[in-house]
């Protein structure tokens, strides 16, 4: 029993010395991999900079293209605005030489219904004045 004892003390020590070297190259292994993974804050800062600078040159450039789309949007709506200007001015010419017209028509037409009223008044003083001379004759 003793001599099993000793056995098991030795295979317990044997046992104890491969778990602190496996123990061991596990810590070391960890170490290296720790290593390995970490991260160099200089360089990190270094990319994180121009991670930044890329967004905001970005940034810059959409606010330059978005500001030459709204001067090229305020040049063709004054371009439209100037289209239009034109057409309405056409539009008004047309309009009021239309209603010259109109107004000439209508000054023609009042001036021939004022020569046949006239005429129209001659021949009606003319009938009233026969009918007094055939009325005062008989």
């Amino acid at each position: 029993m003793i001599e099993r004892g000793d056995e098991r003390r030795a295979q317990n020590r044997e046992d104890i010395q491969v778990l602190a070297e496996e123990t061991e190259k596990n810590r070391a292994r960890s170490a290296a991999r720790a290593e390995e993974l970490a991260l160099d804050v200089q360089e990190y800062k270094k990319e994180l900079s121009e991670q930044e600078e890329i967004r905001i040159s970005g940034k810059i450039d959409r606010t330059a293209q978005n500001q030459k789309e709204l001067d090229q949007y305020v040049i063709d709506k004054k371009k439209y605005q100037e289209k239009h200007d034109r057409y309405y001015k056409m539009d008004v010419a047309a309009l009021l030489a239309f209603k010259k017209n109109i107004d000439e028509i209508e000054h023609k037409r009042i001036v021939e219904a004022d020569k046949r009223r006239e005429e129209n008044d001659k021949i009606k003083t003319q009938h009233q004045q026969e009918f007094l001379r055939r009325t005062a004759a008989a």
